[in-house]
């Protein structure tokens, strides 16, 4: 306090997000009793950032939590375009919607970097690793394509060397990159730079005592950027913005996209083990929302392609929407199919006749 006495603590319940570095929402539900007598609140709910419609649904997203200080955001930022759900078959149709709605936004003058694809952890990196194991012991007994020679000699052994867990860790990426160096000249113009990434990169699996907590790391929290040598800027250096939604705390775009807004993945099928989980899973969902400005568009995929399932089993899975968005919430939002299918040419439009209720028929059936 100004007269030396007094102690002022800033935090924001809805946007605890990081136990997984041992970070609790406790620190400041339980701040206030912590003292006697209990400490003010004093609430900060102006909102200088996000369109009234978006501050809606994000407020009745966090409204429903458990427990939590009440803070209902407002701002003076009226718009009325209300954040978009939507529903697409797949994850490739996923893409699709992204692009052509990034697309349309530079179009109409919104740059690239201020935009911003959000996802729960960086799975679309490990999913392209996990896709990529399975071939891998029949690398051994294939043949070496054209042009290859040692080189493909090399790299079915070290592959098989790394698969089989014989190097240890953290030597594993020890064993990779010393295969790869060799390359780094004849692919990469600043391989000088990126040799120095690779060595840095080792220096920080070794702080980590399993793959398993490097990698979970890695994904939650990816590095922005890696290092470069300065110089000249380009004309054109505009990018879009990918970023996991616990890197993104903070920060702020224009256009924000999150995808796979399916129970799932928001909640994570990993985070639902206690309440206390599910909980920060909707903070997290919450944090996401907040970072758009002006449009927000939660994709909801209809269907996930699996792999490794058994022959007579289905390619696919199918999934629900979040939990945390239930059908009491949707007309906050506006909702949407992509793509939009036009009816054929000469089609004939719906035959209105008898209404049958199937259901009461199936019923029936039983009786």
């Amino acid at each position: 306090k100004p007269g030396g006495r007094g102690l002022t603590v800033v935090g924001d319940d809805a946007q605890s997000i990081y136990s997984f570095r041992a970070a609790t929402v406790r620190n400041i539900l339980d701040f206030p009793k912590e003292f006697s007598p209990p400490a003010a609140i004093i609430t900060l709910d102006r909102n200088y950032r996000s369109t009234q419609p978006l501050l809606a649904a994000a407020n009745a997203v966090i409204d429903l939590a458990t427990e939590r200080f009440t803070k209902n955001l407002w701002t003076d930022r009226t718009a009325a375009e209300r954040p978009h759900l939507v529903g697409v078959c797949d994850e490739a149709d996923q893409g699709r919607y992204i692009v052509e709605r990034v697309l349309e936004n530079r179009e109409s003058g919104t740059l690239l970097k201020q935009q911003a694809v959000l996802f729960r952890t960086a799975q679309r990196v490990l999913d392209c690793m996990m896709k990529a194991a399975d071939p891998i012991g029949a690398l051994a007994g294939a043949p070496s394509p054209p042009r290859a020679g040692a080189v493909w000699t090399a790299f079915v052994e070290t592959v098989t060397e790394l698969r089989a867990g014989r190097a240890g860790w953290p030597m594993e990426l020890e064993r990779a990159r010393l295969w790869y160096e060799p390359h780094l000249d004849r692919i990469h113009e600043d391989c000088v730079t990126r040799h120095a990434d690779l060595i840095q990169l080792e220096q920080i699996a070794s702080g980590y005592p399993s793959r398993e907590c490097f990698l979970a790391e890695l994904t939650l929290d990816p590095p922005d950027a890696t290092s470069d040598q300065a110089g000249v800027p380009l004309l054109d250096e505009d990018y879009l913005i990918l970023s996991t939604i616990h890197s993104a705390k903070g920060q702020e775009w224009k256009s924000v996209f999150v995808l796979n807004v399916v129970d799932g993945c928001i909640p994570s099928d990993l985070g639902t083990g206690t309440s206390n989980e599910i909980e920060e899973e909707r903070r997290l969902l919450y944090v996401a929302m907040t970072r758009a400005k002006d449009d927000l568009h939660l994709i909801v995929p209809q269907r996930f392609f699996t792999h490794g399932q058994n022959a007579q089993g289905d390619r696919h899975v199918y999934a629900s929407r979040t939990r945390f968005i239930p059908n009491g919430l949707l007309g906050l939002f506006e909702r949407t199919a992509w793509p939009i299918v036009a009816p054929e040419p000469g089609a004939r439009p719906p035959r209105e006749g008898v209404r049958v209720d199937v259901g009461a028929r199936m019923r029936g059936m039983w009786r």
